[in-house]
């Protein structure tokens, strides 16, 4: 289950900024407050792995944050690309999911909220478009 949670935490973490921002990591840390937002979302993560009794290592931490603030990095995420081709996102299951246990743990979510509310507002307009 460990490695599950390593994987998820910063899974949830490249989604959620990547579809928040709508760029690449190199795009996102090349800002002023990219870098930072991106390691604020990571932490919100890790808060919640820790909290359900899954901290992440701290080797596991600093790799997950290398790749998520590498400058020239082209990496976006599959929920971006979903995004983007107008295809179904797993946003409820990775940023959803995420923000349910850290509520559940008194852990404060803002970043991944954004994420997931931005995400929600997308799918909704979408379906809306849709149907007229």
């Amino acid at each position: 289950e460990q490695s599950l949670w390593d994987k998820w935490t910063f899974l949830a973490a490249l989604a959620g900024a990547t579809t928040l921002y709508r760029g690449t990591v190199g795009e996102i840390v090349a800002t002023e407050h990219g870098t930072a937002l991106v390691g604020a979302m990571h932490d919100e993560c890790l808060a919640v792995a820790a909290a359900c009794g899954f901290p992440v290592a701290d080797a596991v931490r600093s790799a997950s944050m290398a790749r998520l603030t590498e400058r020239s990095s082209p990496m976006t995420s599959s929920m971006l690309r979903d995004l983007l081709g107008g295809s179904r996102a797993e946003h409820e299951h990775i940023l959803g999911e995420m923000v349910r246990l850290g509520g559940g743990k008194g852990i404060a979510c803002p970043l991944l909220q954004a994420a997931l509310t931005h995400m929600r507002v997308e799918t909704a307009q979408r379906v809306a478009n849709r149907h007229l």
